[in-house]
């Protein structure tokens, strides 16, 4: 795609999209009054609004990937493995990456690093990938990932980091020009740590079409290392246990003290309330501090979001908007919806809707390598490779995010 033919089709596509739009209020209003005067819905209705749900929900992934196209050519994500701005030195070192990942041949390869033998250096047995084939495969999981590209990510050298946190505001007072100044409350200060956790993907190919002198093989192991990596990273950042996975946002403990995080309930289990729904979300948004508002986002998925797009506020208006006036991103309540599939379907006990402002309460640390193994034997006639990446991730502002629990 051309990344200056993108404003255009975004246009069409709101176009589509108010259209849609405007049909998918027209049956839930529909359904609405079958509701109260039969106290029971058309099935041909249903189905209706369950078509356009699905429409509403293509438009949107198309809107997410031209948004996403638009995000790689802003950031520059190299469209070619050699790139022209490579000196000869890189140009050499990928040279040999790419003989090794084709063939095997790793001769080239010691002249540049020595093989890892422990995990300060990378997988043992396994090579470090070229700078620029790391830099591809980072901003891919980056613009495939939602909620990484909503944190803030540092880059380290180290197994962990810490990660100074203040999230109280340093106390202030007022006082006459003579007057004494006693001494004010001094904020609190923490430090947390951040460990990264190894991160494996083994995508496998056919010797047949490693062999084809045409085959990009680095965007190929790019793309799948990506792929992979970026799922399972997003799993962790929502749900990780911090054992040998990072910790999510939907596993520390409700409350309001330091180092929990506040839930409020939804009062029936596994749904919404049958009268005024939205009103829950209303108060989960008015919930956060308005320290935080301004970056503030909704995280849901997409099952989720088709029952929230029928919600109306007092006044008859409907709480979600799609994007429409050149805009890639729906709002809920004038705020962005962030749908992150790994959220958790609505369920009882289920924590599936957060709102906050994710760059301020997480933080991912990401190591400076990715190794890569060859392996021809383990899955014959194909060639696996075995590809690691270490990573880390915390809460480091529990007071930036609301969760919604499905409970009474």
């Amino acid at each position: 795609m051309n990344p200056s033919d993108s404003p255009f089709e975004i246009k069409a596509l709101n176009d589509d999209m108010g259209h849609v739009y405007e049909v998918f209020c027209e049956t839930n209003d529909e359904r609405q009054r079958d509701l109260s005067k039969k106290q029971a819905t058309d099935p041909l209705v249903e189905e209706k609004m369950r078509r356009l749900n699905g429409e509403i929900d293509r438009l949107e992934q198309k809107m997410q990937t031209l948004a996403n196209a638009q995000k790689r050519s802003a950031r520059g994500v190299p469209t070619e493995t050699f790139a022209s701005s490579d000196n000869e030195e890189a140009l050499q070192h990928k040279a040999a990456f790419r003989r090794f990942l084709k063939t095997g041949q790793d001769d080239g390869l010691l002249s540049w690093q020595t093989k890892a033998m422990s995990a300060t250096s990378g997988v043992d047995g396994g090579f470090l990938v070229p700078s620029r084939l790391h830099e591809e495969i980072v901003k891919a999981i980056d613009a495939n990932t939602p909620f990484r590209s909503l944190s803030r990510v540092i880059t380290i050298s180290n197994d962990s980091v810490d990660v100074v946190v203040d999230d109280t505001l340093t106390a202030a007072a007022w006082a006459a020009e003579t007057s004494a100044r006693p001494e004010t409350n001094t904020s609190t200060i923490q430090k947390i740590n951040i460990p990264v956790h190894e991160l494996y993907a083994h995508p496998k190919i056919t010797q047949r079409l490693l062999d084809d002198a045409a085959f990009d093989v680095e965007s190929w192991i790019a793309e799948k290392i990506a792929e992979n990596m970026g799922l399972l990273e997003q799993t962790a950042f929502i749900s990780g246990t911090g054992t040998g996975q990072p910790k999510g946002i939907l596993t520390h403990p409700a409350g309001t003290a330091t180092g929990q995080i506040e839930q409020l309930k939804t009062g029936v289990a596994g749904a919404f309330a049958t009268t005024n729904p939205g009103d829950i979300l209303v108060r989960l948004m008015l919930s956060l501090e308005t320290r935080y508002m301004d970056n503030a986002v909704w995280l849901m998925n997409r099952s989720l979001l088709s029952d929230i797009r029928t919600f109306k506020d007092s006044t008859g208006q409907y709480l979600w908007q799609p994007a429409l006036d050149g805009k890639t991103s729906t709002t809920l309540l004038g705020y962005p919806v962030v749908l992150i599939e790994q959220m958790p379907n609505r369920a009882a006990g289920s924590l599936s809707v957060a709102f906050g402002d994710v760059r301020t309460t997480y933080t991912i640390a990401d190591r400076t390598d990715i190794s890569v193994l060859r392996d021809p034997y383990t899955a014959k006639p194909n060639v696996m490779f075995y590809a690691v990446k270490r990573v880390g991730g915390a809460v480091v502002n529990t007071k930036a995010i609301k969760l919604l629990n499905f409970n009474v």
